[in-house]
């Protein structure tokens, strides 16, 4: 929420002025201060999460004490002050200032009024984007590719174990419905099914954060490091800076849609949480914040910048939305 009062405003603004940045010099530095940090935190959030999924199924002994309100608290404060102290550099060099200088009178051009990163700090600036890179995204993405294939393995192997005993149970109660003339065979449960629903949604988690990400990073580092731009790659760095903002867009709402889509249990939550929102009843919940079968929605929100074909850095800003996994199942 703090991300989206911070940057709708501007940045829908901008859709009818981009040029001067008509905000202030303060209100510049706040805003890609918190849009950075505030990245950072969504990304480490599903970071978090994905490392409970993984205690949580692989390890579910270790889980009873991992998971408490206590340490739910401490990872969340841990979170916000790491992402916050690795965007200090959008604090310290982030600011407001004339891009364009008039070639007769050298005083600066009011149009070009901008809110971004000088250029005297630009190689200072390709080395933060390059830990950002690493630190928030392919190191995110390694992390949630493995622990979801572990859980993967998981589930796949229970799933092999607990077949025939879901073929003997499920055989019985067949026998014993017929003997009596009832047709319980369609309440049956199918754990195989379950599971197989289960790991469906997990691949799709994973490629909905890699599509939503890869294309930010990729033109981001692009407009750093490319010094001969050709009409082919001017082509392509416009295209990859609209698409990656669509999809800015895109990945706050992916991960809920999915989870509704493929989750009985989160769709159930979330007709109760619009229950209690709408209808304002009281409902008891004994859960914690993480692994309890309990969804919490957290937006947060990235900004992104390029520089464009004049050198200018612009920023720019979407939500992200993401959500516990625990307890995913359909």
């Amino acid at each position: 929420m703090t991300l989206e009062y911070d940057s709708w405003p501007p940045e829908l603004y901008s859709i009818w002025e981009a040029y001067p940045f008509r905000f202030g010099g303060e209100f510049c530095i706040l805003k890609s201060y918190i849009q950075e940090g505030t990245a950072y935190a969504s990304v480490l959030t599903i970071t978090a999460f994905t490392v409970e999924r993984y205690v949580a199924i692989c390890h579910p002994l270790r889980f009873q004490g991992f998971s408490n309100l206590s340490r739910s608290i401490k990872v969340i404060i841990a979170v916000w002050l790491a992402s916050f102290s690795f965007a200090l550099p959008y604090a310290l060099y982030g600011k407001q200032f004339y891009y364009v200088l008039d070639p007769n009178t050298n005083e600066p051009l009011e149009d070009s009024l901008v809110c971004s990163i000088p250029l005297e700090y630009l190689e200072m600036m390709k080395i933060i984007f390059q830990v950002s890179t690493f630190a928030f995204f392919c190191l995110p993405m390694t992390i949630i590719l493995v622990m979801y294939i572990l859980i993967g393995i998981t589930l796949y192997n229970s799933d092999m174990i607990g077949d025939t005993k879901s073929f003997s149970r499920s055989s019985k109660t067949s026998a014993a419905s017929n003997s009596l003339g009832q047709r319980n065979s369609n309440h049956v449960y199918d754990p195989t099914k379950a599971r197989k629903s289960v790991l469906k949604m997990l691949v799709a988690v994973v490629i909905a954060f890699f599509l939503c990400w890869a294309p930010f990073h990729s033109q981001r580092l692009m407009t750093l490091y490319i010094t001969d731009w050709t009409p082919e790659l001017h082509t392509i760095q416009t295209t990859l800076f609209y698409i990656s903002g669509v999809l800015y867009f895109v990945s706050s709402t992916v991960n809920p849609i999915l989870y509704n889509l493929m989750s009985k249990k989160f769709r159930q939550a979330s007709k109760k949480t619009l229950c209690k929102c709408c209808f304002k009843k009281e409902f008891s919940s004994k859960a914690s914040l993480f692994g309890n079968g309990t969804y919490r929605d957290r937006p947060s929100q990235y900004s992104y910048s390029r520089i464009s074909r004049n050198g200018i850095i612009q920023s720019r800003s979407t939500t992200l939305h993401e959500t516990s996994v625990a307890d995913i199942s359909v």
